[in-house]
């Protein structure tokens, strides 16, 4: 029988919300977590936002990831 992994969007979100208040908080958790590893694809594309923004040396806050979201066409499908 097919066990559900277990999940919590609430701890995703949280997640991802250090990530923008923090730079260092992002770069740590880029050492732990992938984005397969966010069970919502809402917050796994968020996610993905961040690694992509942080990776080519964009500053990553609130602004600038609403910013690159509503650029790649995806900040209404991510919650907005």
């Amino acid at each position: 029988m097919y066990e559900e992994m277990p999940r919590n969007d609430q701890a995703e979100r949280a997640v991802i919300g250090a990530c923008l208040l923090s730079r260092e908080v992002l770069a740590r958790v880029l050492e732990m977590l992938r984005s397969e590893d966010f069970y919502d694809v809402s917050n796994r594309m968020a996610y993905e936002i961040c690694v992509s923004m942080y990776n080519s040396g964009q500053s990553v806050d609130f602004i600038t990831f609403q910013a690159e979201a509503e650029k790649r066409g995806e900040y209404d499908r991510i919650g907005g």
